[in-house]
């Protein structure tokens, strides 16, 4: 059925007929002619293929389709004025919202423990969902509203959104313990190094390499690439397990070297990796947008400290 061709006022035309059971009294509540609310009833009676009210013993009452109708309507016209009400203050403390943050998989694992954390002090009751961002367009959902924030390391943001930088990190080299081709004393990769070993490198799924690639591609690294995974939180366990190396953040490398026997290295050169940016919609926005963007820009600035 195609809601355009409709008049919904018909809906508050039913609700009014069913509810008096008279059409006097129900063109007097809608403040409408008698004469225009019998025709109102007949284009009501035409689009339901019912008469809705038929006369029995004097007296107008509902068909049992009527009824159906009504009590259908009274949801749909009670939510209705429930979304046109005044906007309730945003309460942190006490609201049960649930807010959807567009994330890649680093901004997850480096962000999102110490957000939930800040959020479980200030607003124990709300809630946050995280969509992955993938593809070509990682800025897509938050532009079509599908999400309500993005955390990512993204190198170009369009015209009309809004970003905030919160922390940098650069890359670091991960190896195994024991690799046959880097001694146990050595703490940086030298050339040589870099040139014996296979490298894995992260490319998120969807095929669009995350900034650091192209840090790495400017460095010379890519010439080694054996294997690519879809997560930085992939990549340390396959160094942990193979001969392969891997450039990662310098805060993803020492967590998993204190949990698997790997050896963090620094590189032969001093490289900057891209930095963790939050992303938002420009113009107006909710206030309860506005103060889970505070809560997030206060996450990251502790985490540079």
């Amino acid at each position: 059925m195609d809601l355009s061709r409709i008049d919904l006022n018909l809906l508050l035309v039913l609700d009014a007929l069913v509810e008096e059971k008279n059409l006097a009294r129900a063109a007097t509540r809608l403040g409408i002619p008698q004469a225009t609310m019998s025709a109102q009833l007949a284009r009501l009676r035409k689009l339901v293929g019912d008469p809705v009210l038929v006369r029995n013993q004097g007296k107008m009452v509902p068909t049992a389709r009527g009824w159906e109708l009504h009590a259908a309507v009274r949801k749909v016209l009670a939510q209705v004025q429930d979304t046109l009400a005044p906007p309730t203050p945003f309460d942190p403390a006490t609201s049960r919202n649930t807010f959807t943050i567009g994330a890649t998989d680093y901004a997850e694992f480096a962000l999102l423990p110490a957000l939930v954390s800040k959020l479980g002090e200030i607003a124990p009751g709300v809630r946050v969902a995280v969509r992955s961002l993938v593809g070509e367009q990682p800025l897509k959902d938050l532009e079509n509203g599908r999400v309500d924030l993005v955390v990512g390391e993204l190198s170009e943001i369009p015209a009309g959104l809004k970003k905030l930088q919160l922390f940098g990190e650069r890359p670091v080299a991960v190896i195994r313990k024991g690799h046959p081709k880097v001694t146990s004393k050595t703490t940086a990769l030298l050339p040589q190094h870099i040139d014996a070993l296979s490298f894995v490198q992260v490319v998120p799924r969807g095929g669009v390499p995350p900034p650091l690639s192209d840090v790495l591609r400017d460095a010379g690294f890519d010439t080694h690439v054996a294997l690519k995974v879809p997560s930085f939180l992939v990549a340390p366990m396959v160094v942990a397990q193979t001969d392969h190396a891997a450039v990662l953040p310098e805060r993803v490398a020492r967590h998993f070297a204190k949990l698997l026997p790997i050896k963090v290295l620094e590189l032969p050169l001093r490289l900057d990796g891209p930095p963790l940016l939050l992303v938002w919609r420009g113009g107006e926005e909710p206030a309860s947008i506005s103060w889970l963007r505070n809560v997030v820009a206060q996450a990251g600035k502790a985490l540079a400290d």
